[in-house]
């Protein structure tokens, strides 16, 4: 029985995402998700520096319009040298328009963009501000500090996320940059990474990737091309232009790595051969962005496992020590894994994201916990029905019927107490 409804778990379409927490743990008092990465290109004269964002679109306030719904976002960007004297400010409004409702709530829609700053080779502070155009809130977020390029002591950039598949226009192929806060988001998608080194003559550097002390990748990458780096919107997309700076590099590809990490830091070590002594350390961190919020918690989810598993076997994993919870619940998890290759485990995030949603849409009066109503269960068992018919019975009693047309099952609740508990009925 169990096999049969974890091939209806995987089966059933992803239905709930929850907010993203898009910084480390010593900055979660910064909650709205508001990603910002911000890459310095060397030169000359001024560096030029991309202030890159995205923002989701469940945390703008839409207003129905006709048949479309309307948001608009408004982003400032104030500079300050290190003494707290302004240098410089930019300014963007976004409207935004979508026809389907459900995407004004869902954190897989976002707006994003790109300002161009070009300053002399200082340390700064970067300040956004981010105004909700509709509801007239605004919020300034944590500062990004941007320091000074010691050019004489680097030979390579900092590596940029780019995301595995290309952008085309115009019959031409643009690198997409993933903008998630430099991070490498923790999914079943695949990554890579663009290391600019100033020696354009080489043929090859040696990288070797550091995740939570485990070697994940350590060789050589030969894989280049020549440009200088610039970055511009396109159609929702970050794109990384080739050509559209003067100073060139040799902008090498690392591929064939990201789905081997698992959430925490990433040492990138880079150098010209394998026994340089003269190594560059990059720090970057993988983000499991959308995280069920009842994966969180090692040891509710731990519990949460109660709707489709025999109490002893979740005693067992409580048994162990609280520091392993999730080690345990991971390698629980791997026997189930449709992907075992990848560290990310689709059926994993599945189903915390069912738990997720029955907690919050099937609570009631008499149950403040959703997923543990007779709705909350069976929709943590097979997922959104394909369809919900809702009527009277004979006593005045509200009644839902939900139907899973491909399953051939159906389920009937009865609102008894009129608490919105819906007991099942039939099913």
């Amino acid at each position: 029985m169990k096999k049969i409804f974890l091939i209806l778990l995987f089966a059933a379409p992803i239905l709930f995402a929850q907010r993203s927490d898009q910084r480390q743990d010593s900055q979660e008092q910064y909650r709205i998700p508001f990603s910002v990465e911000v890459h310095t290109i060397p030169d000359d004269s001024l560096n030029t520096i991309y202030f890159s964002y995205r923002l989701p679109y469940n945390q703008l306030t839409f207003v129905k319009d006709g048949d479309q719904y309307k948001a608009a976002l408004g982003v400032a960007i104030e500079v300050f040298d290190t003494s707290g004297q302004f240098v410089s400010r930019q300014m963007k409004q976004h409207n935004i328009e979508v026809n389907d409702f459900s995407e004004t709530n869902s954190p897989e829609y976002f707006c994003q963009d790109i300002l161009v700053f070009h300053l002399p080779n200082k340390d700064y502070n970067f300040i956004p501000v981010i105004t909700d155009v509709q509801s007239g809130q605004e919020a300034k977020i944590k500062s990004e500090e941007v320091q000074k390029v010691k050019s004489d002591l680097t030979e390579f950039l900092e590596p940029l996320v780019i995301n595995e598949n290309k952008f085309t226009k115009d019959g031409e192929n643009f690198y997409i940059l993933t903008n998630y806060e430099n991070a490498i988001p923790f999914s079943s998608k695949k990554y890579q990474l663009i290391i600019p080194c100033k020696n354009t003559s080489a043929q090859k550097i040696y990288v070797e990737i550091i995740n939570n002390s485990d070697t994940v990748f350590s060789g050589y990458t030969n894989e280049s091309f020549l440009s200088g780096i610039s970055l511009k919107e396109n159609d929702g997309n970050i794109l990384i232009e080739p050509g559209k700076n003067d100073v060139v590099y040799r902008d090498f590809i690392l591929n064939n790595f990201s789905n081997a990490l698992s959430e925490g830091e990433v040492q990138i070590i880079v150098k010209n051969s394998e026994n340089s002594t003269n190594p560059e350390k990059f720090i970057k961190y993988v983000n499991w962005f959308n995280k069920p919020f009842s994966l969180r918690n090692p040891q509710f989810a731990i519990t949460s496992l109660k709707y489709m598993e025999k109490d002893s076997v979740i005693s067992r994993l409580l048994d162990a020590d609280k520091v392993d919870y999730m080690p345990e619940l991971m390698k629980y998890w791997k026997r189930y894994d449709p992907t075992p290759d990848t560290r990310y485990n689709e059926l994993m995030n599945v189903y915390y994201e069912r738990v997720d949603y029955a907690i919050r849409n099937f609570a009631s009066l008499s149950n403040r916990n959703g997923a543990d109503t007779d709705r909350g269960k069976i929709y943590i068992k097979f997922g959104k029905p394909a369809k919900i018919e809702r009527s009277s019975d004979d006593n005045g009693k509200i009644v839902e019927l939900w139907i899973y047309t491909k399953e051939k099952l159906s389920f009937k609740f009865v609102d008894k107490n009129g608490t919105g508990e819906f007991p099942l009925a039939k099913g």
